[in-house]
């Protein structure tokens, strides 16, 4: 933190130091600096996918869902395979979670099939929608693998890890887990 401010310090203008600030305060939950660094990082590098991915995220995370999730979606135009991935998991999933957070379960869906190989995040979010709608998911492919891969996961510290904002949906999520997960049955 103290390199980055720095660096800031140096430079104002250097917007990949405002877009890492942006990552640092959503790691700790302080939104509103979050938004405030991400803000900063757009207004200097209004086409960096990195940049718009953050944004959009802070945006679908603090309210403004459809000005996020058309930042997200230029992230995704820009450069589906973000850096460091092989594939566009990774943006794919950033709109899922944003589509998921506007309430728009046909858009999930859609969004939902597209993904190769589910992050935690969007597998739970996924076995939540699905357990909304009460369907009987237990045999589904994207359960099964998923149950496999993630059973054993720390789920309170994952889902703080999603940043999601939101203590209600963290709070289902959390019930969801017991429900569907460390059970292993989805639906009676």
């Amino acid at each position: 933190m103290g390199h980055i401010e720095k660096a800031i310090e140096l430079n104002p203008n250097n917007f990949e130091c405002h877009r890492m600030l942006a990552e640092v305060f959503l790691a700790m939950h302080d939104f509103s600096l979050a938004l405030e660094h991400s803000q900063e990082a757009v207004s200097i590098n209004p086409n960096d996918p990195r940049v718009l991915s953050i944004f959009g995220e802070l945006l679908v995370k603090t309210g403004s869902i459809d000005e996020g999730i058309k930042c997200l979606q230029k992230a995704f135009d820009l450069d589906p395979i973000s850096q460091g991935q092989t594939n566009s998991d990774k943006r794919v999933a950033a709109l899922f979670t944003a589509y998921m957070l506007a309430g728009d379960e046909e858009s999930c869906a859609s969004i939902f099939r597209k993904i190769r190989l589910p992050r935690i995040e969007t597998w739970l979010l996924q076995v939540h929608l699905a357990g909304q709608q009460e369907e009987n998911f237990s045999d589904s492919p994207w359960y099964r693998e998923g149950l496999g891969r993630y059973r054993h996961s720390d789920w309170p510290m994952e889902i703080d890890r999603f940043h999601l904002n939101n203590p209600d949906l963290d709070a289902r999520l959390k019930r969801d887990v017991e429900r569907f997960v460390t059970t292993g049955m989805p639906v009676a």
